[in-house]
């Protein structure tokens, strides 16, 4: 992607220039890694759907930014977690100037994320697969079949 490398691991999605400097940071943490999630995350387990992946931290170098790569970053992290069933973030503007909190929230709602709850390290959003049914819906409604 225009001289950028990819590189990836089981916590991020790296790009970097000709040079090696990272252009692109996008870290996450799975549900299978044990301990690695942290308490905020586990709070809200109910609404997720195992496997589950959190990204905690989606950074763009300046002189890289409004070029689609933190899109690229994204459509990267979920072509890795294809077999998963649900994402959250934790989504909170590093630099206010530069990108408004409504801003970062419509970027992460064009890949599906929805509103979850404020907290105070930012806006909590979850994406969930299955038809957008949280997994609290599926069990009122198995529930409510139990007793037909």
């Amino acid at each position: 992607m225009n001289g950028l490398t990819i590189h990836v691991s089981d916590s991020y999605v790296l790009l970097k220039d000709h040079n090696e400097a990272q252009v692109v940071r996008l870290y996450f943490t799975d549900s299978i890694k044990p301990g690695k999630i942290n308490s905020e995350h586990i709070e809200v387990n109910e609404s997720l759907i195992f496997p589950f992946s959190c990204i905690v931290r989606l950074f763009v170098h300046t002189r890289f930014r409004k070029k689609g790569y933190a899109t690229f970053a994204m459509e990267k992290f979920f072509e890795i977690h294809d077999e998963f069933n649900s994402f959250i973030v934790s989504a909170q503007p590093d630099d206010e100037d530069y990108m408004k909190r409504e801003d970062l929230l419509n970027f992460y709602r064009k890949f599906g994320f929805e509103f979850l709850k404020e907290t105070d390290e930012g806006t909590l959003m979850v994406k969930i697969k299955n038809n957008g049914k949280r997994i609290n819906n599926r069990r009122r409604n198995l529930s409510s079949t139990r007793k037909s």
